[in-house]
């Protein structure tokens, strides 16, 4: 079973009918740079990553850090935020 939420948009061609839905729930966007948090016991650190996939709070996604390429996973927290915990 598909869910689509978001906005939906019909194009008319002839006799075809397309509808095309677009999700616009993600809290992080593909592509978007995001503020990273990493959370410790006794301390957070904050930097700056690109998302590589879309997800909503709670969803994980990969964040790529532009300055040494490194890939890691994390929470998705809210919109344009992730946090990776100890």
């Amino acid at each position: 079973m598909l869910v689509a939420r978001g906005l939906t948009k019909e194009y008319q061609s002839g006799t075809q009918r397309l509808t095309v839905l677009r999700d616009v729930s993600f809290d992080v966007h593909r592509g978007e740079t995001v503020q990273v948090a990493i959370v410790g016991n006794d301390f957070t650190l904050s930097y700056s990553g690109v998302a590589t996939e879309a997800g909503r709070k709670g969803d994980p996604v990969r964040v790529r850090f532009p300055t040494s390429g490194n890939v890691l996973v994390a929470t998705v927290s809210g919109p344009g935020k992730v946090m990776i915990e100890d």
